[in-house]
């Protein structure tokens, strides 16, 4: 898929081990940046790029998507720097970061602003290109560097179909015939297991042949659901879900459903919940949209928070909630809060307050948080924004030769800041 798109943006295929040394090639994995998915956007560079982000959908995890924004905002970059080893540096340190190098240097290639004295860009950015190039020469060439019997994973394939919004996924699974969990793995850009309420149409990935038998019980197993109004809700310091329940009037069990909370926790402090207000169908979820069914054994009923005989829900704090998950050192932002870093690692505030509990109540810039995360991998990215063709003769492999244009992006800015970028020769290995 990835090579697939790289060829129509007429980009080199070698570029795909970019996801490689950013996530690994996962969709899951968030950085200290704050970026995510395989191809590592910040929000505000995904945006630019197309990407949705909002409280239904993260696009930066759909891998196709992310991919085909990657591919523009690659292209952009060589078209400023005219070389593809400046422009892998520059969607691993920023734009701005390789300009300036070049300026302050009087540079022309990757190769002069990574030298040893050239101590302006981090090491990080310096070993970046050497291991893409790595990258590249082993999966070519596996058996020469003692990687043998591998076992590659098949391409991505599925069927896309039209459903309207506030589907719900474990709905869709019943019409095709499928687990919901399949559905999940394909569709990793939606934040809830539901198409976002008030699209019309929205584009669902499902497993090849599925198509047809979704759409033949689609009518019988899919009822229409109006559309559904939300408010929000920030969590007050000691509030219930009983208590959130009975200010607008909505069972417990939804807003746990809806915000993916299960039942037994308090919503912690500081949090925004999203709240159906119409057209949510009022059931008792099935389970807590992680896949599990809310309590330990699996087998026993869920009990009510509405009802005056259930027992006091368990904190967050009093479970282990490090299992499967890496360890973090995040350093505190100008402008973050415990609530965004939360919804950025896809974690609680209670969470981060029990892993810190010397921390006082407000984040300080500077300080120092000890996070369990899902993933953790590559760093901040900043893009720019250009558009221009790249000719079919530059799709060279990366490894051979990095093709080098007359950088005039550059120089033009460069004269500004220090001194002209006088043209250079092409890289070569």
């Amino acid at each position: 898929m990835i090579k697939k798109v790289l060829n129509e943006q007429g980009l080199p295929e070698d570029l795909i081990y970019l996801a490689m040394i950013e996530s690994g090639f996962s969709n899951k994995a968030y950085s200290r940046a704050q970026a995510a998915g395989m191809w590592q956007f910040i929000r505000e560079t995904g945006q630019r790029y197309g990407l949705k982000i909002n409280s239904w959908v993260d696009e930066r995890k759909d891998p196709v998507k992310s991919t085909q924004a990657a591919a523009r905002h690659l292209s952009d970059l060589f078209k400023r720097f005219g070389s593809w080893y400046l422009a892998a540096a520059g969607y691993n340190a920023g734009e701005g970061k390789i300009t300036r190098a070049l300026a302050m240097y009087d540079a022309q290639t990757y190769w002069d602003i990574t030298a040893e004295h050239c101590n302006y860009i981090k090491d990080e950015t310096k070993q970046y290109v050497p291991k893409m190039i790595a990258a590249a020469l082993i999966a070519k060439e596996p058996e020469k560097y003692g990687f043998h019997n591998l076992a590659y994973q098949p391409p991505l394939s599925y069927e896309e179909v039209t459903l309207p919004g506030a589907v719900e996924l474990k709905d869709v699974a019943s019409a095709s015939g499928v687990e919901v969990h399949q559905l999940v793995d394909l569709n990793p850009e939606l934040k809830r297991w539901i198409t976002p309420p008030g699209e019309s149409e929205y584009r669902l990935r499902v497993p090849p042949g599925c198509k047809e038998r979704l759409l033949e019980n689609y009518a019988q197993l899919i009822k229409p659901k109006p559309r559904v109004v939300y408010a929000h809700h920030q969590v007050k310091k000691g509030e219930r879900f009983t208590a959130i329940a009975r200010k607008y009037g909505v069972n417990a069990a939804t807003i746990a459903k809806v915000n993916r909370v299960k039942l037994t926790a308090y919503p912690a402090a500081g949090s925004l919940l999203l709240i159906p207000q119409k057209g949510f169908p009022e059931e008792s979820p099935d389970g807590d949209l992680d896949g599990n069914n809310g309590n330990a054994q699996g087998s026993k009923a869920r009990p009510s928070l509405n009802s005056k005989t259930a027992k006091r829900p368990e904190r967050l704090g009093n479970k282990d909630q490090t299992a499967g998950r890496q360890p973090l050192r995040y350093r505190v932002k100008r402008g973050d809060t415990l609530v965004s870093i939360a919804q950025n690692f896809e974690i609680t505030v209670g969470q981060i307050r029990k892993w810190n509990p010397k921390e006082s109540k407000k984040v300080q810039a500077g300080k120092t948080l000890n996070l369990y995360v899902s993933h953790v991998s590559g760093e901040e990215k900043s893009r720019p924004e250009t558009e221009k063709k790249i000719k079919g003769s530059q799709r060279k492999s990366l490894v051979r030769a990095d093709l080098t244009i007359k950088p005039t992006s550059v120089k033009k800015q460069a004269r500004k800041r220090i001194r002209t970028v006088a043209k250079g020769p092409k890289e070569m290995d």
